[in-house]
């Protein structure tokens, strides 16, 4: 694994797309966001799914978090961890072996092989992106950010229950694994958003946020963690659960109090990031509700989903590709377009079954044909972003 840049006088023989890692996952991610939800949207009228050992609910949850996710997460980090620690993360064939990892896990399960193969493929990806960053992590003594490690490593943990689950190797619901992965994604988002977001409005309008104390920043994490073990790993406290996740949406909405600034709404690269992270907060209301309303728990889910990761992630993806291609960080129209489109994702899946019930189905179709066509139009918008060269000419 080459540690050290090539010197600016050399030529660089790398392809662009393998020179860093949100090159080839954030063009993947973009391919997935396409693919997948094109495949879950077949699968619900045809009731298709890629292998006997799943239904096509388990398999579109698998991959929403376990793909699309992971392709997104990927990307971030082996670009940040670059940042962090001024030591170069993978590229050329080791990029390119990572990225085989993934679209074989993509794949696999559509073939006629032993399931146990695809699923050791599945799980290998989290592991090998834990030892990616952490070697420069490690290497650099770079403390602050060493909790991605073991982040890694409980996420890759995840998909390990759910292929046990549905190999029938271990007696654990096979959403279990999935919950436990997101629940992971949106406590890392949480800290991310908190160092990222306001960072950015305030570069964005010329404007001093003030961090909270940090009395609230531990209740968050705190509030976050007992979320985690009480919605997930325990599961039986249902009144307590409610009031965990209840008091965790207080801790947000305290931060996105401290971050508003009206200008933000004037400039669509922050709005993006602050409403995906608004989501956060109606997802732990409406998982606090649920002893009130039983049938919400995948409306909830969903909020947290193409409400929160979908938005955010969009919006970081955008942000990052053009700032590490040296373009200036300003949107197209038809970036405008995916991110209104993207913004409406939520409010179909979420907001519409909430008052008309009687829809269900229809909310389905339409957030998912929402879905496809935000990625649709973010694939054309960055593809020539990704595969080609930065335009100062320089590594990277």
């Amino acid at each position: 694994m080459p540690l050290i840049q090539p010197e600016q006088s050399q030529p660089i023989k790398t392809p662009p797309i393998l020179r860093l890692g949100f090159r080839p996952f954030f063009y993947l991610a973009g391919l997935s966001g396409i693919l997948l939800i094109s495949i879950w949207l077949y699968s619900f009228f045809r009731g298709f799914s890629p292998s006997p050992h799943y239904t096509a609910t388990l398999w579109h949850a698998h991959e929403m978090v376990f793909g699309y996710t992971a392709a997104a997460i990927a990307g971030f980090l082996l670009t940040a961890v670059k940042n962090w620690t001024d030591i170069q993360t993978l590229r050329g064939y080791w990029l390119g072996e990572i990225v085989t990892v993934w679209l074989a896990a993509r794949i696999l399960p559509f073939l006629d092989l032993h399931p146990l193969f695809a699923a050791s493929v599945s799980v290998a990806f989290f592991p090998f992106l834990a030892i990616a960053i952490g070697i420069p992590l490690i290497k650099s003594q770079n403390k602050t950010n060493w909790l991605f490690i073991p982040a890694m490593l409980l996420i890759g943990a995840g998909d390990l229950f759910f292929q046990l689950s549905i190999l029938g190797l271990i007696d654990m619901p096979a959403m279990f694994g999935i919950n436990f992965s997101l629940h992971i994604v949106i406590i890392l988002v949480v800290l991310m958003g908190g160092r990222v977001i306001p960072f950015f409005i305030s570069r964005g309008t010329n404007t001093e946020i003030r961090p909270l104390s940090r009395n609230i920043e531990i209740l968050t994490y705190l509030s976050l963690t007992l979320w985690l073990i009480f919605s997930v790993l325990i599961d039986t406290a249902e009144q307590l659960t409610a009031i965990i996740a209840g008091f965790a949406a207080i801790m947000q909405i305290f931060r996105l109090y401290r971050w508003h600034i009206k200008k933000l709404w004037s400039i669509p690269m922050l709005w993006i990031l602050y409403l995906g992270y608004c989501w956060i907060v109606i997802g732990l209301l409406l998982q606090a509700s649920h002893p009130l309303f039983p049938s919400l728990p995948s409306i909830s889910t969903h909020a947290l989903t193409s409400g929160a990761i979908g938005m955010i992630t969009l919006g970081m993806m955008s942000r990052v590709s053009l700032g590490h291609t040296a373009r200036q960080i300003n949107h197209t129209g038809l970036l405008l377009i995916a991110f209104i489109l993207m913004a409406s994702t939520p409010v179909t899946r979420v907001i519409w079954p909430l008052l008309f019930i009687e829809h269900y189905q229809y909310t389905i179709v339409i957030s998912g044909t929402l879905w496809l066509f935000t990625f649709l139009l973010f694939t054309a918008v960055y593809t020539p972003v990704l595969w080609k060269a930065r335009i100062d000419g320089k590594d990277g």
